[in-house]
């Protein structure tokens, strides 16, 4: 019996991702081969495959984990209507648990310039993450009092955006601190227009007054 059929199934799986998220970093995605992730596991190829068909399933694992734990720490803030400090928690858990991946993002994103399956992937992830923000922001804005003047899902790719292009700010050298109070304040102005629809002003919560530390 292949050994890695011994753990259960979503065990296996869950620590199949994590080498080959270690494995695509190393060598990077295009290098990586699925015989190179099965000698990382200890496992023979044939066991890797009776997990995931190929590289491109896994590549896709990666980034469905990556996305489907950015959705949960948003809607967890969420259920307490504290937008700031949830979008604090995001860039938190990209300085921190996903700081060792970041080069990873930008190769995937570049793969995905020339390769249509994985562009789909990223492009559905996007719409996921999208989505979620755009449905909080509009939930608010009904039961607010700033009327139409706003579009919660323009703002919502304004956000998106901003997290993708401070995650490349870190690539070439910029400090944790700095990129941590250029999120804040930038979040905080994007949002400035519906403040209102919020719990008290969006600039006075437990995340913004220590992010200045």
């Amino acid at each position: 019996m292949p050994k890695v059929v011994a753990e259960y199934r979503e065990q296996a799986k869950r620590r199949i991702v994590d080498v080959a998220q270690q494995a695509f970093s190393e060598k990077g995605y295009h290098e990586t081969t699925m015989e190179d992730v099965a000698k990382m596991l200890g496992v023979s190829k044939g066991a890797l495959y009776l997990y995931f068909r190929s590289k491109e399933e896994l590549f896709k694992a990666i980034i469905e984990n990556w996305e489907r734990t950015i959705r949960e720490i948003l809607l967890s803030s969420f259920e307490d209507g504290k937008l700031i400090d949830g979008l604090a928690d995001v860039l938190d858990h990209v300085l921190t648990d996903r700081k060792e991946n970041i080069g990873l993002s930008f190769e995937f994103i570049s793969e995905a310039s020339r390769d249509a399956s994985i562009r789909k992937i990223l492009k559905e992830n996007y719409e996921k993450n999208l989505k979620t923000l755009t449905a909080f922001l509009e939930k608010k804005k009904a039961k607010g009092t700033s009327g139409d003047k706003w579009d919660a899902r323009s703002r919502s790719a304004a956000l998106i955006a901003l997290l993708i292009g401070l995650m490349g700010s870190l690539i070439l050298g910029d400090e944790k601190t700095e990129v941590r109070r250029t999120w804040m304040k930038s979040t905080r102005a994007i949002l400035a227009e519906c403040s209102k629809t919020f719990h008290g002003s969006p600039n006075v919560t437990k995340k913004s007054l220590t992010e200045q530390s």
